[in-house]
């Protein structure tokens, strides 16, 4: 989970118990991350590529990039990362490993996303108990309800970070 209860409770006013807070935090960043297409929590990833010139890794914040041609190791001057998410080759290069980490920390990550991921969660919140819906799901605490309808106003505060495919 990228945004803790400790953030959550500073900053949305709530009587309601962590354990469901924080089922309702992870739901959030669920949502945000299907939103986005990729998972929001920093890790590490590998891509293999055939014959490209332009890869789109798939992911935002991409950092620590190594590319690997045939086992040996391509100096960084023969590729670019462009607006965080895509690898440019200066010339195309076949059979080609790329590892890199990617994503945030609670630490490091964008205003943008952290204000969805809260708002959701407090919207969450306030659909415990409500019946009767397809999309609900059940945290031990009563029904609680996915209303996209509501989420799309902060499903704008993110479409910066999609990342779009070439």
């Amino acid at each position: 989970m990228i945004v803790s209860f400790k953030t959550y409770a500073a900053e949305i006013e709530s009587s309601q118990d962590e354990i469901f807070v924080t089922d309702c935090i992870n739901a959030a960043q669920k949502k945000i991350e299907d939103e986005l297409g990729y998972p929001l929590e920093e890790d590490e990833y590998e891509v293999d590529t055939v014959d490209e010139r332009i890869i789109n890794l798939g992911h935002w914040n991409v950092l620590n990039v190594s590319v690997f041609v045939d086992g040996v190791p391509l100096e960084s001057s023969a590729y670019i990362l462009s607006n965080e998410c895509y690898l440019e080759f200066i010339r195309p290069v076949k059979n080609a490993r790329i590892t890199f980490n990617a994503g945030w920390t609670e630490d490091n990550l964008p205003p943008a996303i952290k204000t969805a991921i809260l708002f959701i969660a407090q919207a969450l919140t306030k659909n415990k108990g409500a019946g009767g819906y397809t999309n609900q799901v059940n945290f031990g605490q009563g029904n609680v309800v996915f209303d996209n309808t509501r989420y799309f106003r902060f499903y704008d505060l993110i479409k910066g970070y999609k990342v779009l495919k070439l």
